[in-house]
């Protein structure tokens, strides 16, 4: 399943606007007493959106596994660390792309085992449809809101149980 989101469904948010979140994986709403969060790479080369990016995440009860920063580190961190959703600038430092990088982590995988989601400032539509050729579960165009991506990864650990 392919989500290309640029807002979740309608209903009030934690601040009374704009779209309610679904709960966040882990948290007692959507976990079991047994279900462990989902573990979540980030590879992201700016090193500001990286922290922020993690600190959001953890906030939203799930387990940053690792930050890459290169196509090859995010794939060797794929293949140590095993997550199950990885967060991906398409834009990396290096020679090779985020979409190159995701494409060998889901190969590396074994399959679809990695759930990949774009985080992107490029939204042309031969972008998009890279990422979707690799298998990109969603695609968030940067600046995004908070909500969006907690909406976002709420949906995907959803569907990884």
């Amino acid at each position: 399943m392919y989500l290309g989101v640029s807002s979740p469904a309608a209903g009030p948010n934690r601040d009374g606007r704009g779209p309610a979140p679904p709960p966040a994986a882990g948290s007692s709403e959507t976990a079991g007493e047994d279900e462990a969060p989902r573990r979540v790479l980030i590879v992201e080369d700016e090193g500001l959106v990286a922290a922020t990016l993690e600190a959001m995440i953890e906030g939203f009860g799930y387990v940053v596994v690792g930050i890459a920063d290169t196509a090859a580190e995010a794939v060797d961190l794929a293949r140590s660390t095993r997550p199950d959703i990885a967060l991906v600038d398409i834009r990396l430092r290096g020679q090779r792309d985020g979409i190159s990088a995701a494409e060998e982590m889901t190969s590396a995988a074994g399959g679809p085992g990695i759930a990949i989601v774009f985080l992107t400032a490029n939204s042309d539509p031969a972008t998009r449809t890279r990422a979707a050729a690799v298998g990109a579960r969603a695609f968030l165009t940067k600046p995004f809101h908070p909500d969006e991506l907690e909406a976002t990864l709420a949906v995907i650990a959803a569907g990884t149980n």
